[in-house]
């Protein structure tokens, strides 16, 4: 796209902004921000330009140790809203949508150590995330890149 799309204005606030008060409305207390987001506090990516596969991994096993449960949301997902993550959160173990590799809820527990994942699904096959049905419209899934 040629612009970081978490600046990208939504609803008269950037993606970030807008993505956090969806976390916090869904009950989201810490909410962390991955990569390297000018103007705000950020797990910067051990490998630049690796892709979210390589920075999911890394903050699983390496970033954020002490929590159980890390759930995984783009950014650029600006129709999701706090309910369908609600869902994804009441459901135990790791778990993401069908269809949907993210957003994606893992278990940080008996961490696996692997090798290169090539995708997000790579991964989530990789940690054993059990696919879930989606029962709401599949337009709260479409990201900034899906053509409407």
């Amino acid at each position: 796209m040629g612009t970081n799309k978490a600046l990208l204005r939504y609803q008269n606030v950037p993606l970030v902004e807008h993505m956090q008060n969806v976390l916090r409305q869904a009950g989201i207390n810490d909410v962390f921000i991955s990569g390297d987001i000018p103007g705000y506090t950020c797990i910067h990516d051990a490998a630049r330009h690796a892709g979210p596969v390589k920075a999911m991994y890394d903050l699983l096993v390496r970033f954020l140790p002490d929590y159980q449960r890390i759930l995984f949301v783009p950014v650029d997902m600006p129709f999701l809203q706090a309910g369908t993550l609600r869902d994804l959160l009441a459901r135990p173990g790791s778990v993401y949508y069908c269809d949907y590799p993210l957003p994606a809820c893992l278990v940080t527990s008996g961490r696996r150590e692997g090798g290169e994942f090539r995708s997000v699904r790579d991964l989530l096959g990789h940690w054993m995330a059990q696919p879930i049905p989606f029962t709401a419209t599949t337009k709260n899934m479409a990201n900034i890149n899906t053509h409407q």
